[in-house]
């Protein structure tokens, strides 16, 4: 079960070839650099794909506070871990996906209340979680992060950016492929491909 520190030391010994950290609070340059793109790049990673470990599935009631001034009848105020879209019901089983809405701002917009929304959440009992991770996805994590911090950590030269594009890309579409073998089949929504 990967953890926050297994994460970090993953990305400096074996993408960036720097010795491992022992705590997350040691007084080392690569720890900062880690820290300083961590969060995005944790959103950025929880965005590419529609993560099985980070679905969360709520029941959203029609906002008391914002109304549609014309179109939809209800507007649904997305909650702050919300990352993006899994699928949309007004149905709690989704027995049959919700074509008819739209999504704006911070906001979704539709003709039933209540709304039933399985989404990637960056929660810390969802994405945000180490623990709930797979270990492709922890590998994909931990060359995104080692990409993202070198500036920081190690001066990386041509051939070695150019191979830790490779790995990454390898590695995102390993845990995509890994992770989506979870998933039951779905009916696409219109227009929403």
């Amino acid at each position: 079960m990967p953890d926050k520190l297994g994460v970090y030391n993953g990305a400096l010994s074996t993408y960036l070839d720097t010795r491992p950290l022992k705590t997350l609070s040691d007084a080392r340059t690569e720890r900062r650099a880690l820290d300083g793109v961590y969060d995005e790049t944790l959103k950025w990673m929880l965005e590419q794909a529609m993560w099985n470990f980070a679905t969360k599935t709520e029941q959203w009631m029609s906002s008391d506070t914002a109304e549609p001034e014309f179109g939809y009848r209800f507007f649904f105020e997305k909650p702050d871990d919300y990352v993006r879209l899994v699928k949309i019901s007004e149905d709690e089983r989704f027995g049959s996906v919700l074509a008819d809405f739209s999504e704006e701002g911070d906001f979704f917009a539709a003709d039933c209340d209540p709304l039933y929304v399985m989404f990637v959440s960056d929660d810390i009992t969802a994405g945000s979680d180490p623990g709930k991770w797979g270990t492709a996805f922890a590998a994909a994590f931990e060359a995104e992060l080692a990409w993202r911090a070198r500036g920081g950590v190690k001066p990386l030269g041509a051939q070695e950016i150019e191979t830790l594009q490779k790995i990454k890309r390898r590695l995102m579409n390993d845990a995509k492929s890994k992770d989506v073998v979870n998933q039951a089949p779905g009916i696409p929504y219109a227009g929403r491909l």
